[in-house]
């Protein structure tokens, strides 16, 4: 039988839309006429067929279906964040149609960033019956570790509270990872490009490469090539250009190799580069994180970090629904392994195959 992400492919639409079109609520939350119609004849076509068992159990006398909340910070990671909708949709559906079970419903709520303690719904059960929290502020991590034991069970990504459930990269290996590689490559000049957004996860990238430098090599980084920025491309770019602004003329004073904590900001990195004269990599080499879909088809193509952002939501999911049903008693945690996806930004020094960016 084909999956909900193949028929959304068919149909020219979203996982959301198919799930909720399959599952008899596109009136309620006002899909189109056509779009239900063409969401019903690729299933139809694709050889869908419902689930009998799952519609037996959906009676009015039945247990109403369960609410996952998905909580996202309001501010420029909300870009990246909000691409877990599909997969944490399409991971609800497989686990409800595993047990015959109605899909649960998925309550999307903002909050910004270090007041996650104003979400009144985290302190009752009325919304959800349990939530997936994205991308947390040092302040809201601070919170979640005093208050305890909340009215719904939590799962966080890519952050780690005691006490609560949560699916994390160790992400000072992350950047270890990346300076063993530019090393392994040759480099001694080195220059990082952060992002100036709260939080630890991008702190202990920025961190765990420079102390891997320094422990393996005796490498300590100029301050002025520690740079930060806006988690966006313009952001990435205005700090590149400060890098630029600092080694002035002179190609020996810029960094060999530069390290940014976020694809996002690779982009505006790339761009800033070309702008100023130099080839990638050629005369700098550029290594990110995340593995973000774009990183492949930037120019040249990025080097990065993967850090199983479709598994993180995936094992979130599937961990906060175990707790909610009962099947597990309490918070379950998991870290991830991350991994170097090497492309043509980076190259060994003066041995570039790539020199155009």
């Amino acid at each position: 039988m084909p999956t909900l992400k193949q028929i959304a492919r068919h149909a020219r639409t979203s996982v959301t839309t198919v799930s909720l079109v399959l599952n008899g609520r596109d009136g309620e939350h006002r899909i189109s006429a056509a779009t239900t119609r063409q969401v019903q004849e690729s299933a139809r076509l694709l050889g869908y067929t419902p689930n009998l068992v799952a519609r037996r159990l959906r009676s009015a006398t039945g247990p109403p279906p369960l609410t996952i909340g998905m909580l996202l910070p309001e501010d420029e990671r909300l870009t990246i964040t909000v691409r877990a909708v599909g997969t944490i949709r399409e991971t609800l559906d497989a686990w409800a149609a595993e047990r015959g079970l109605e899909s649960p419903d998925l309550l999307i709520e903002t909050f910004q960033g270090g007041r996650l303690a104003e979400i009144r719904s985290l302190r009752s059960n009325a919304r959800y019956n349990g939530a997936i929290i994205f991308s947390t502020f040092p302040e809201d991590d601070r919170y979640l570790g005093e208050s305890g034991p909340l009215a719904v069970p939590l799962v966080l990504v890519q952050r780690s509270v005691e006490g609560h459930g949560w699916v994390n990269v160790d992400n000072h290996q992350v950047g270890g990872r990346v300076a063993d590689h530019l090393l392994g490559l040759g480099h001694e000049r080195f220059g990082v490009v952060a992002a100036d957004v709260p939080g630890a996860a991008l702190d202990d990238r920025r961190d765990g490469f420079l102390a891997r430098l320094r422990e393996r090599a005796g490498i300590v980084v100029p301050e002025e090539r520690i740079v930060h920025g806006a988690f966006s491309e313009a952001g990435g770019a205005a700090a590149t250009e400060r890098v630029l602004g600092a080694a002035g003329a002179e190609l020996a004073a810029f960094p060999s190799a530069l390290y940014v904590t976020a694809d996002l900001m690779a982009v505006g990195v790339l761009h800033a580069l070309k702008r100023g004269g130099l080839r990638v990599p050629a005369d700098v080499s550029v290594v990110g994180t995340d593995n973000d879909p774009y990183a492949a088809f930037m120019d040249p193509p990025l080097t990065t970090v993967d850090i199983a952002r479709t598994e993180s939501a995936q094992l979130a999911t599937r961990a906060l629904l175990d707790r909610v049903s009962g099947l597990v008693t309490g918070p379950e945690t998991h870290r991830l392994d991350s991994r170097l996806i090497d492309r043509a930004s980076a190259a060994t020094v003066g041995r570039a195959d790539t020199e155009t960016c």
